[in-house]
């Protein structure tokens, strides 16, 4: 019996289920899916393949987690995205892929500065949940744009966790660099960052309203990728042209649409 981990970090009040799960994994020299799947042998005798559910998984998953990691279930509960921002349908979660798929499937972009604090801080690196709003494409508290590539390799973001000098730090999946050690963005426009910010946020505040006007959103987004099929050839120019692309396509899923960009 695997039973309670020696060594098993605390969550992050702001840090998204999954990059714990990570956290914990890469101190065994293993991935969340790995982790997870381990302790579901322990327990079952079989090992499975499991995606971790951001959004809302089993309470079951829940408490075997928490049990191996000595952590309290209703504290691990409330990391999850359901309990953050109830009600907020799927779709206005970051998202690659089908509709169908797993949240966990799905990696949200980041911020290099806020991995940067946590070096700074002595702690380790950790996704933040609310990089999984769609709306979300700069980070407040840096006033920079939310990255979806590495700027080594240039690959689309699939970070990993890795031990490293006692911290676990998010690097690149594919050429190991650490991302709080990556090239400085270069300096964003300053009214550009404003513009954003203030962007995400209304439209955070409408997504969090009424229904009414958060279809009128849909509508008004679904009517923008319309009008983009014309310029199939145009691309954004800013840094974080692949981040703001995918908002629009996960605003213009919700109304069952396709985007072209």
């Amino acid at each position: 019996m695997m039973g309670r981990l020696p060594v098993a970090p605390r969550p992050y009040r702001d840090e998204l289920l999954s990059s714990w799960l990570g956290r914990v994994a890469c101190r065994y020299g293993l991935d969340a899916e790995g982790l997870v799947g381990a302790l579901f042998a322990d327990r079952e005798g079989d090992a499975r393949t499991t995606l971790i559910d951001d959004a809302a998984p089993p309470r079951e998953d829940i408490a075997i987690w928490a049990r191996a990691c000595g952590v309290d279930p209703a504290g691990l509960s409330r990391l999850t995205l359901a309990r953050r921002r109830p009600g907020r349908a799927k779709a206005w979660f970051s998202s690659e892929g089908p509709p169908w798929a797993l949240m966990a499937a799905r990696t949200p972009p980041v911020c290099r500065g806020c991995f940067g604090a946590d070096r700074d801080a002595g702690r380790d690196d950790h996704l933040r949940a609310d990089w999984m709003l769609a709306e979300r494409c700069v980070c407040p508290a840096h006033r920079q744009l939310l990255r979806d590539r590495c700027s080594r390799c240039h690959a689309r973001l699939r970070p990993a966790f890795r031990l490293r000098d006692g911290r676990a730090r998010l690097v690149c999946g594919r050429c190991g660099q650490e991302f709080s050690l990556q090239a400085a963005p270069r300096g964003e426009d300053g009214a550009l960052i404003d513009a954003l910010i203030s962007l995400q946020d209304r439209i955070g505040a409408i997504v969090r309203g009424p229904s009414q006007r958060r279809k009128r959103l849909e509508e008004a987004v679904s009517t923008l990728g319309d009008a983009t099929r014309s310029v199939q050839n145009c691309t954004l120019s800013v840094p974080g042209q692949f981040r703001l692309r995918k908002t629009v396509r996960v605003t213009l899923r919700a109304t069952g649409r396709s985007a072209p960009v």
